[in-house]
């Protein structure tokens, strides 16, 4: 504005122009243009021929029309992307057990070994956006714990695993694999000897600067220099 603090009034008529005539996103149309059905122009002159804007009048009811099933449709998409993050559309049923996480309390030391779930818990009522009420299973105490959890605060509750139930699972197991080694091999299979691995012997190479060269004074003294120069030193020789 030139520096005129005072004087930024007068702009408000070209601010309000330039946002009735901004495209949205959402609508791919312009205020201006779903009130009248089409789009001005402003101070064009000579580049009015060449500019990509239709003269043309559309229904401003048929527009509306349009804007609204575009609406809808970006609508639907948003809903989609958003339902992918949810947490696997988990639910819950009244009388459900259930646990709940608790934050860690801060004592000055480490928190790792606290507990991380709060329960067993049971559902009490079922709540909109996702929300529980939930109750302390035991209703024996005088004090039962009873409040609201979100979903994503929600765990299903199992009964824990008992190692001797995972011992009897194994036991068929390991008598069906007995039960395999004592069965004679069948004598139609014959059976295949195992191989006795052997180090691999390491091959002494001519150099590839020797290639191109046939003289056998060069031979010998690279059979000299690889071979007998080592046996010496190792009979102590040198």
């Amino acid at each position: 504005m030139g520096g005129a603090e005072n004087q930024w009034a007068k702009l408000l008529p070209e601010v309000q122009r330039l946002l009735n005539n901004s495209e949205t996103k959402v609508t791919g149309k312009t205020p201006f243009e779903m009130l009248h059905g089409y789009r001005p122009r402003f101070l064009q002159s000579a580049l009015r021929v060449l500019s990509a804007t239709e003269d043309n009048w559309t229904p401003p009811a048929e527009l509306q029309a349009r804007v609204r099933e575009n609406m809808e449709l970006i609508s639907g998409r948003r809903k989609a992307a958003y339902d992918s993050h949810r947490h696997d559309n988990t639910h819950y049923a009244v009388g459900e057990v259930v646990v709940m996480r608790r934050d860690p309390n801060s004592t000055g030391e480490s928190t790792k070994l606290q507990d991380k779930y709060r329960g067993s818990l049971v559902v009490t009522e079922v709540l909109s956006s996702d929300v529980y009420r939930v109750a302390e299973l035991d209703a024996s105490k005088k004090s039962r714990l009873a409040t609201t959890a979100h979903v994503s605060q929600l765990k299903s509750w199992r009964l824990p695993v008992d190692d001797d139930a995972e011992g009897e699972l194994e036991e068929p197991e390991r008598g069906q694999s007995e039960t395999e080694d004592q069965n004679p091999a069948d004598p139609q299979i014959p059976e295949v000897p195992e191989t006795v691995g052997r180090r691999s012997q390491r091959v002494m190479r001519r150099p590839d600067w020797l290639r191109d060269y046939s003289c056998k004074v060069i031979e010998n003294l690279y059979y000299h220099y690889y071979y007998v120069v080592p046996l010496y030193c190792y009979c102590g020789y040198y």
